[in-house]
């Protein structure tokens, strides 16, 4: 269930709020099933314009036309549909979706962003010993298949410690979950900026990745992977708990507050926000 917020133009000063939210429901109503769509606010945004909060299971495109039918019924015009809901941003009705699993509030509206003009966020020892057990992981199997390929001898071990050798490789794997998952040398970072101008990720190998506020139109959480959209290219970074990043909550809600992305929806581990305007 995605957010959007509906700005209308009155073309009479008599068109009150409550007849567009009459409108928008009765338009809704007749085309969807009970429960594929939400009401937020309805209220006056000044200048003659009167913004409707709707959350349906529909794409832009597809709710433009019950929209634009709304704005006939009260007496208005549609002007534009962007993402995520302008005037609330908090809890209007039940936390989820019964039929779905998903969210209908924005998880992180109470979230404190950073209150300093530029802060450092810095992951912790995990990731580190995350990239070093995957270091010594490839170095001991590119070692086992030299030493089959070369070494008659080691073949033999090879061959006589099958059994162990594939349960200490699960050994391995569990061992390398537990402490936060797959850490390389090229997804490796050091730390990430977020300052007044933008946001900058500073990697293990490479130049640091810079993006303006004004650049970032979209942000996803996905598994604890942040992916951002900065001027249509994709960014990525770990957010887990397990890498050691103090105040990682923190750092999203300043991306969100700085970029002006607004909730969209998703459910549990899987959230989106989008520019107004994207």
């Amino acid at each position: 269930m995605n957010r959007y917020t509906a700005l209308y133009r009155a073309t009479d000063s008599t068109v009150m709020p409550s007849q567009l939210r009459t409108a928008v429901e009765n338009a809704l109503g007749a085309s969807l099933p009970l429960g594929s769509y939400r009401l937020g606010q309805v209220a006056p945004q000044g200048d003659s314009l009167i913004a409707a909060e709707v959350a349906a299971r529909l794409a832009k495109e597809a709710l433009k036309p019950l929209l634009a039918a709304a704005a006939t019924e009260s007496g208005c015009i549609l002007q534009q549909i962007g993402w995520g809901w302008t005037v609330s941003g908090h809890l209007t009705f039940e936390l989820i979706d019964e039929a779905t699993g998903a969210l209908l509030h924005d998880p992180l509206v109470d979230e404190k962003s950073q209150s300093e003009p530029e802060h450092d966020y810095i992951y912790g020892w995990p990731q580190i010993a995350g990239m070093v057990f995957f270091l010594m992981g490839t170095a001991t199997v590119i070692l086992l298949v030299l030493g089959y390929l070369l070494s008659p001898q080691i073949a033999a071990w090879v061959r006589e410690n099958l059994v162990k050798i594939v349960l200490g490789a699960l050994l391995y794997w569990i061992i390398l979950r537990g402490i936060g998952g797959l850490v390389t040398p090229w997804s490796y970072i050091r730390s990430i900026t977020a300052d007044e101008s933008g946001i900058t990720i500073h990697g293990l190998l490479g130049t640091p990745f810079s993006a303006a506020w004004g650049q970032i139109s979209e942000l996803q959480l996905v598994d604890n992977r942040c992916m951002l959209i900065a001027a249509d290219r994709p960014l990525h970074f770990p957010i887990l708990d397990k890498l050691g990043m103090q105040d990682r909550l923190q750092l999203i809600r300043t991306i969100l507050q700085r970029a002006e992305l607004l909730f969209v929806g998703g459910k549990v581990g899987e959230l989106t926000y989008k520019k107004y305007d994207a």
